[in-house]
């Protein structure tokens, strides 16, 4: 009988585990991510660029896409890997956390990615743009 509550719970969790993992990062539909880049532009043209700055974004901009999905792409894959294991009779808990831990650090990849974003922006506009930029996006949150 308690074998049976341990097994029972132990399943419980692992999909709820599953469950969290796999909607941790919600995934962008594409009229999400027209929406998202329209607001962008948007934002980006009330900055009064020059044609030297607009360079360095479009060039900037263009490597961090690069990047974002190389990284989205190597998280759907683990997240594919973890519900794989989880659907296993003999699930392996320390392949489980290896995955996990592995998850983990992906998604501090994009957080990276995001920062260092805002460090390259910050070296292109000027100390005004830099904060109108901070105010539309503070609006928009």
């Amino acid at each position: 009988m308690a074998m049976a509550m341990r097994t029972r719970s132990t399943v419980c969790f692992l999909f709820a585990l599953a469950f969290f993992c796999v909607n941790s990062v919600t995934p962008v539909t594409a009229q999400g991510r027209h929406d998202r880049e329209d607001h962008h532009e948007e934002n980006i043209s009330n900055l009064n660029l020059t044609p030297a700055q607009k360079k360095e974004i479009i060039d900037t901009q263009s490597h961090r896409q690069d990047e974002l999905g190389k990284i989205r792409r190597a998280l759907k894959e683990k997240r594919h890997e973890l519900l794989d294991e989880l659907k296993k009779d003999g699930m392996d808990n320390g392949k489980i956390d290896r995955i996990v831990s592995e998850m983990k650090e992906i998604q501090g990849k994009l957080i990276d990615n995001r920062v260092d974003n805002f460090m390259r922006m910050k070296k292109i506009l000027t100390k005004e743009q830099l904060e109108k930029l901070f105010d539309s996006y503070k609006r928009e949150r």
